[in-house]
């Protein structure tokens, strides 16, 4: 059977990313048997790490490898700690003494780990080659379709790290339509029509979101603690400046998005 790493199952109720996972997992189960390396590229809030996540627990994908392991790489990291938690992910019950391992010691576990099996590993959130450059040598091409993911904000990161592959898989902003109704599903879960209230508000409201899951999550929590008509006053004072800019209100959304329901 092949091991579920460490990740939750999550249920990403996201619009607009059905389609871009299908592309993904069609790159992770199919084409060369080689080694390849899958990058998703996109500006911060459009939900890379969820469809990462979406893509890590499909079915199709956890049938198909048999050893799966999810790393956070972020922009400050060590690699001792990178090599533990895909370590931790791949091995049921680790070498002893691991915590005592040096950084190469505990690459060449990763190696072995990984050996003789057709395996999936997600890097998250890299800000820089450097990382990669440090983890690649892990990553034996056993030629069994093994693949890696990489998702990061900057372009001319994955771009280099995928030069002999098909290239990065540059996620999109949400459609107009898309944006409303993941607004309307975050608000009111379960009603098919806004109050007249909201939809008084929606050319503004999708401007100011500009396509972004997470602005729209954002914005969605902001008014859940207004009344209603005090919506209008509301939106008028904000700017998607203001929403989506600050440190506070990232990690609010990224909390949101995973405390999403199970399936």
């Amino acid at each position: 059977m092949p091991s579920q790493g460490s990740m939750p199952i999550i249920n990403d109720m996201i619009l607009g990313l059905e389609d871009e996972a299908t592309s993904i997992i069609n790159r992770l189960t199919r084409g060369s048997s080689l080694l390849q390396i899958v990058p998703i590229v996109g500006m911060p809030g459009l939900g890379k790490t969820t469809l990462a996540k979406k893509v890590y627990n499909d079915p199709l994908v956890t049938s198909h490898f048999y050893t799966r392991a999810w790393c956070t790489v972020s922009q400050v990291y060590h690699r001792k700690n990178l090599l533990l938690e895909i370590l931790t992910c791949i091995h049921s019950k680790l070498p002893e003494k691991i915590s005592e391992m040096c950084e190469e010691d505990l690459a060449s576990e990763v190696r072995r780990g990984l050996l003789r099996t057709r395996y999936l590993i997600v890097l998250d959130d890299i800000w820089d080659t450097e990382a990669w450059n440090e983890l690649e040598a892990s990553f034996p091409d056993n030629r069994n379709g093994s693949r890696v993911i990489v998702t990061s904000r900057k372009s001319d990161v994955a771009d280099p790290i995928d030069e002999l592959d098909e290239g990065p898989h540059f996620l999109r902003p949400l459609t107009p339509d898309e944006s409303w109704d993941l607004l309307n599903m975050k608000l009111f879960p379960g009603n098919d029509l806004p109050p007249p209230e909201l939809c008084d508000l929606q050319t503004k409201i999708v401007e100011m979101c500009q396509g972004l899951p997470l602005t729209i999550i954002i914005l969605a929590g902001i008014l859940a603690n207004e009344d209603q008509h005090g919506w209008k006053a509301l939106v008028d004072g904000l700017s998607s400046r203001i929403v989506s800019s600050t440190e506070q209100c990232s990690a609010a959304i990224e909390l949101s998005y995973k405390n999403l329901p199970e399936n």
